[in-house]
């Protein structure tokens, strides 16, 4: 598949998992303790009189790592897209041309 092929469709598959991913999302109890908890961490994190060099670096650090959470969120819903496609191929439920 050409790059430009696979752009359109990452696109197309990132908008289904934002609207398919916020349902399971709130519907999910270990999800939901864990943003819980991220919360008041982030309070804490807000409340601390850091050095503001520190701080930059510390969000600029939280900020990548959101960056790649969210790249690896995507990435596995388009495995799991692949992988569904292949699943139904072999078991002849879908044929691709």
């Amino acid at each position: 598949m050409n790059d430009e092929l696979m752009d359109v469709l990452k696109v197309i598959a990132d908008k289904r998992m934002e609207r398919t991913i916020e349902g399971l999302l709130s519907e999910d109890a270990a999800y939901r303790k864990l943003s819980k908890s991220a919360c008041s961490m982030e309070r804490i994190y807000d409340a601390l009189n850091l050095d503001p060099d520190i701080k930059i670096v510390i969000d600029h650090l939280l900020a990548e790592r959101d960056g790649m959470n969210m790249e690896k969120t995507s990435l596995a819903y388009w495995a799991g897209m692949m992988d569904a496609i292949i699943i139904l191929r072999n078991m002849d439920i879908i044929t691709l041309a």
